[in-house]
């Protein structure tokens, strides 16, 4: 075993694919969520985890902490995406702020709460979200709150950059497509980027917040 890797259920496939391959390299792999999917990959473990519950949170991190005693990478995930209509069209109010809700508050609770067992071990936040979370680039006319609320997980997670880089914590930001080829998410979220103490500041990858796609562009977020 070699790290511990704590996804947050998103019902995506991204996200299973993605867990999947971290069993796959022999580390111990939590599922948190909820409801327990149908389908687990082999190795994945689900841990029961309501991030806008207290106690539930709490009694998360505590299974975590009793069996592991750390925590090396924390995967945010939006678990909550109604189907809405067009832009423009008729919304239910409650619905898309309850989805604003639940993924922005609910990711940024979570994290918090297992900021410690985090920074017992690899320091690393990722998180697998899409293109159309992108401010510029996203070309969606359909589910406005998911997609906003994707966005806002973007710029949180750049507040969290600026708080907890000085720290020594880095972040990996992948859109994924759900399509074949190129670099896939979890190898992404292993893998270490450009850096250097001894360079400028600005010159290292690990010092900039960006997200890439699998061909390893940039996506402006």
């Amino acid at each position: 075993m070699n790290r511990i890797v704590l996804f947050m259920e998103t019902g995506r496939p991204a996200t299973m694919n993605a867990a999947a391959w971290f069993a796959a390299q022999g580390d111990r792999v939590y599922l948190a969520g909820k409801t327990q999917p149908e389908v687990m990959p082999d190795g994945v473990r689900f841990l029961p985890m309501d991030p806008m519950n207290e106690q539930s949170l709490a009694d998360a991190v505590q299974t975590v902490e009793a069996a592991d005693g750390k925590l090396d990478i924390f995967v945010l995930g939006a678990g909550c995406h109604p189907k809405d209509g067009v832009v423009g069209t008729d919304h239910d109010a409650d619905a898309l702020a309850d989805t604003m809700v639940q993924n922005i508050c609910g990711s940024r609770q979570a994290l918090e709460a297992f900021l410690p067992l985090l920074r017992k071990g690899m320091k690393r936040v990722a998180h697998i979200t899409e293109q159309e979370s992108s401010n510029t680039w996203s070309c969606g006319t359909e589910d406005l709150a998911y997609w906003s609320s994707m966005a806002a997980m973007n710029m949180m997670g750049k507040m969290m950059f600026n708080l907890l880089r000085p720290e020594g914590f880095t972040f990996r930001w992948y859109c994924d497509d759900e399509l074949p080829g190129g670099m896939c998410a979890a190898a992404y979220i292993a893998s270490n980027l450009c850096y250097d103490p001894k360079e400028p500041y600005t010159h290292s990858d690990e010092n900039r917040f960006f997200m890439r796609n699998k061909w390893l562009q940039e996506i402006p977020w």
